[in-house]
């Protein structure tokens, strides 16, 4: 019996952005710039809001995961060793530091 081939739609494959920015730091991009711009009140925060915004979009087109990516490096940066030593026991990655799981 053969099965015919299963969907697998786009909006399951790609990541959640909006805006061009994933939503948290999209989030926290306008959060923290009118805190500052409610504290200052300076319009010209609106436009370094904006540009920020632009930054955080032309980073997250080239990599959407870069916010996961950075923060399990800055996790495993303290476990990094650039020439391990040799050690009798198996040296197992910590959890979520396998390769090809992003």
């Amino acid at each position: 019996m053969i099965r015919p081939p299963s969907r697998v739609y786009t909006c399951l494959t790609e990541p959640l952005i909006i805006g061009g920015v994933e939503p948290l730091l999209g989030a926290m991009n306008v959060i923290v710039g009118l805190g500052m711009f409610i504290m200052i009140k300076s319009l010209w925060l609106l436009l370094g809001i904006f540009v920020v915004h632009l930054i955080l979009r032309t980073l997250c087109k080239r990599d959407p995961f870069l916010r996961v990516i950075y923060s399990l490096y800055w996790l495993q940066a303290d476990r990094y060793a650039a020439w391990p030593e040799r050690k009798p026991t198996r040296g197992l990655r910590p959890r979520l530091f396998g390769r090809g799981l992003l």
